[in-house]
């Protein structure tokens, strides 16, 4: 049935995003270890294990947001929220509009940090100061 379905779809979801945030507390909690007993350098294991995780953090936050708009997708279409509730009053010309106003000043920004990037490129790194002991 209807109701069924959305109730198995929401659980589902529901379990996703619990599995989803309870992922981040572990290695947390091993980070702050690590720096509260001073071993974040000694532990190469946990600096390689960091830098393999960077992707992690993208493949969660994509996976998470995916399973909560599958999650809502029936509901529309089943009647627990109503189609004419879910219709947007924005005329196509707004949306587009909009769309291009924020792809302006994204690439605006890219722009921006493209030029600072570059500009400590040339600057190049500071020197270091001399070790006095």
């Amino acid at each position: 049935s209807a109701t069924s379905t959305a109730s198995a779809c929401n659980a589902w979801s529901n379990c996703w995003r619990r599995q989803n945030e309870g992922s981040r507390v572990p290695p947390l909690l091993l980070a702050l270890i690590a720096v509260w007993k001073d071993k974040l350098g000694s532990w190469k294991w946990l600096l390689w294990l960091a830098i393999i995780c960077i992707p992690l953090v993208y493949i969660c936050g994509q996976s998470g947001w995916i399973v909560a708009e599958v999650g809502r997708q029936p509901w529309t279409i089943q009647g627990l929220l109503p189609v004419n509730v879910a219709i947007s009053s924005l005329s196509a010309c707004a949306v587009k509009t909009t769309f291009f106003v924020f792809l302006a000043v994204f690439a605006l920004f890219l722009a921006i940090e493209i030029r600072i990037m570059l500009q400590a490129i040339r600057k190049g790194p500071e020197a270091e100061p001399e070790n006095k002991y």
